[in-house]
């Protein structure tokens, strides 16, 4: 018999507690808020946007308390060893009209399981847009979880209390190691608020708590809806960040407040050109040879309007030399699963599972690698305490490796910046132009 999925598992804890670190060692910093919105001894539904696999759920568990229980994709069930593994992760599989019309019962029995999570008032996650994205928008919502707190719910006569809490998943990058991510749980919705509108008419039911899912999502994500002018948001982001901060009185150049800036920057931008396109079109036009120029030299808008230091060259050079000692200590002790990861990544067709496969390799094989390097320390120093403390050091010299690494690249980015303003100095300074042009205009609008 299966065990019941929402009972207490000690390797559920464990592998959350590993998971953890790997999940603190792998980002440069992780930022939780509005965790007092999640409410206690209540049936909690969680609805994450879905922008990066499997580290969207992690990003869940690492932020909320217990153990929720997921439901993902029938299609990564394939092979028995992950139908075990997801189910020791206490996920469940979702079957859709692409797995076959015949696996569709199936989900019968898994919204069973779901519904005991929620009379036992435990938490209970799935991604309402049902499909990974890597845009920063929201996507249309599915009907998984109206479908699954619905029937809860009527066959308690709506008093079980299931609420669906809203959550919003920021990273700086989807696709790269030691990236910003951040975390926000929303205001919850209250599914019995819906129960006169469902005994008349379901659908219109369903629809409701669907739109009060995604209002309660958007604040909490950068949702670029112009799909049109998506690339020149993305540009503004950058271009615009700062000043907006400095417009809001934001003291600090930390990811919540860069949020705030970008969330203030996208409404100003749609709310002062809804009524004129030819202003929309000319900030379009600016942003679109901006991002062209440095595409064509393959720099990332992200970089070049950094938000570093711009230190001396021969301080950096300097630094770099009494710092590679670290970088190389901290990159050798961990040499097998970085360059597994590299490895795995470059044989992923779809880049938003690059992140999760380099994480999971991590996770799996970082723990066998320090196993390993133990026993290797003891056969050659044959003393068990100095074999137990080199281990103990080594997520210590992990770090050291990520912050030198982070060095390392700020330096080449700002290379890069710098070599191509001193050999194309007539584009430079039409980016100059262009850029001082755009903030002019934004300068100009009310917020």
């Amino acid at each position: 018999m299966t065990k019941i999925i929402q009972k207490y598992d000690y390797r559920y804890a464990l592998g959350r507690f590993v998971s953890n670190i790997v999940m603190r060692l792998y980002h440069r910093k992780i930022w939780v808020s509005g965790v007092e919105n999640i409410p206690k001894d209540t049936p909690v539904v969680f609805g994450p946007n879905h922008q990066n696999a499997l580290i969207d759920a992690l990003a869940v568990i690492y932020a909320v308390p217990g153990q929720p229980v997921f439901l993902a994709r029938a299609d990564i069930f394939q092979k028995g060893f992950l139908r075990w593994a997801f189910r020791g992760m206490k996920i469940l599989p979702v079957y859709r009209i692409r797995d076959g019309k015949e696996s569709l019962a199936n989900n019968d029995d898994v919204f069973n399981e779901a519904k005991g999570v929620l009379v036992d008032k435990k938490f209970l996650a799935l991604f309402p847009e049902a499909v990974h994205n890597p845009l920063r928008r929201l996507l249309p919502l599915k009907k998984g979880i109206p479908r699954i707190v619905f029937l809860t719910e009527a066959d308690y006569n709506f008093s079980l209390g299931t609420v669906v809490v809203p959550v919003g998943i920021y990273y700086s990058d989807t696709d790269r190691f030691d990236e910003t991510l951040q975390i926000q749980f929303g205001k919850p919705v209250e599914v019995a608020q819906f129960k006169e509108l469902f005994s008349t008419n379901p659908q219109k039911a369903h629809i409701a708590l669907r739109d009060a899912m995604a209002e309660g999502m958007r604040p909490l994500m950068i949702d670029i809806k112009d799909k049109q002018h998506y690339q020149m948001y993305e540009c503004l982001r950058y271009l615009y960040n700062k000043k907006m901060r400095q417009r809001l009185n934001l003291k600090t150049n930390n990811q919540p407040d860069k949020f705030i800036a970008d969330k203030a920057i996208i409404k100003m931008v749609e709310e002062n050109t809804a009524e004129n396109d030819q202003l929309l079109e000319l900030i379009n036009q600016k942003t679109t040879r901006i991002t062209n120029v440095l595409k064509e030299h393959d720099i990332e808008p992200r970089y070049f309007f950094p938000a570093v230091r711009k230190i001396t060259t021969p301080l950096r050079i300097l630094s770099s030399v009494l710092m590679m000692p670290f970088f190389l200590y901290g990159g050798g002790n961990h040499i097998f699963p970085i360059v597994a990861g590299i490895f795995a990544a470059k044989k992923i067709p779809d880049p938003q599972f690059i992140s999760s496969v380099k994480f999971g390799i991590g996770l799996f094989l970082t723990p066998l690698f320090y196993l390993l390097q133990f026993f290797i320390f003891q056969a050659i120093f044959h003393n068990w305490i100095w074999s137990l403390i080199y281990v103990a050091t080594l997520p210590l010299a992990f770090l050291l490796f990520k912050y030198t690494r982070r060095f390392y690249k700020t330096t080449l980015i700002l290379r890069k910046s710098t070599c191509f303003k001193r050999k194309y100095p007539d584009q430079s300074n039409e980016l100059g132009t262009l850029s001082q042009e755009i903030k002019s205009m934004l300068d100009k609008m009310s917020f």
